[in-house]
């Protein structure tokens, strides 16, 4: 009779031990999924920047170009124009000596051409003015849209993806739950703390909150709500509080088979 259920124990240890080696085995599994649909979106989004990124040199490139050649193109005209305005005060100059000789008509030809070649060189310095304007406006829109599509970062080479990671407390939950419970004091301050010290439980590998329940013949492991630590926060910050900590510790416990630490 010991036997026979000495045997039976054993052989609803072997199931058991089964179960949870097939359970272990499935959560690899949904690991190496996670890390390869995260390196896979990792790629996608480190090309996605890097040809973003190519596009804004370009077009940087392209208006130091624009602003190059216009310094050196205004640069010249300037030139011409203080050589003009030389050779037209001393072409006025001979025309009002020659006027007071013979007062000869003809003089107010060459004085003419003069004037409009300055003109065409002003309404050339203009032109120039008004492609830099609208140059510079292009560059604006199109950080503008960077701007509006969530990478602005980009413009400034500090490119920073946000990402929630896997057994992370939501602080938000934290946040909500303190500004209620303390409304008339440093409830940020307070907030931060809790937010750390829970962060912290939940990584502890010596704290275990958790209980085996079976479901449909299938063991399951669920968080423990009778344990002393989570019954407390329960009691005395109430089920917002709790309910962050809870969905922390089942991420961290079914994406993390290797060790207690958060992951992306």
């Amino acid at each position: 009779m010991e036997n026979t259920n000495y045997e039976e124990e054993l052989k609803n240890d072997r199931r058991l031990v089964c179960s949870l080696i097939y359970e272990i085995n499935c959560k690899k599994e949904q690991l190496s999924q996670m890390e390869r649909e995260y390196n896979e979106m990792t790629a996608t989004l480190r090309g996605l920047i890097n040809g973003l990124i190519a596009k804004i040199n370009s077009k940087d490139s392209n208006l130091w170009g624009w602003e190059l050649q216009y310094n050196v193109t205004v640069s010249q005209l300037n030139g011409k124009n203080a050589a003009l305005r030389l050779a037209f005060a001393q072409v006025y100059s001979k025309k009002k000596k020659k006027k007071k000789t013979n007062g000869n008509p003809k003089e107010n030809v060459p004085c003419r051409d003069l004037v409009e070649l300055k003109k065409t060189t002003s309404d050339q310095i203009a032109a120039l003015k008004e492609q830099l304007e609208e140059t510079s406006e292009a560059l604006k829109d199109m950080e503008s849209r960077y701007s509006c599509t969530g990478l602005n970062d980009v413009l400034t080479s500090r490119t920073t993806l946000v990402v929630k990671r896997m057994g992370e407390i939501d602080q938000k939950a934290f946040e909500v739950a303190s500004s209620g419970k303390f409304p008339n004091e440093d409830w940020q301050e307070t907030c931060a703390k809790l937010c750390s010290l829970w962060q912290q439980n939940v990584q502890d590998p010596k704290w275990h909150p958790f209980k085996m329940i079976n479901i449909r013949g299938n063991l399951q492991e669920i968080v423990d709500e009778d344990d002393e630590k989570l019954k407390e926060l329960r009691n005395e910050y109430g089920d917002v509080m709790y309910e962050a900590v809870s969905t922390a510790l089942m991420e961290m416990n079914e994406y993390n088979v290797s060790g207690r630490y958060a992951v992306i």
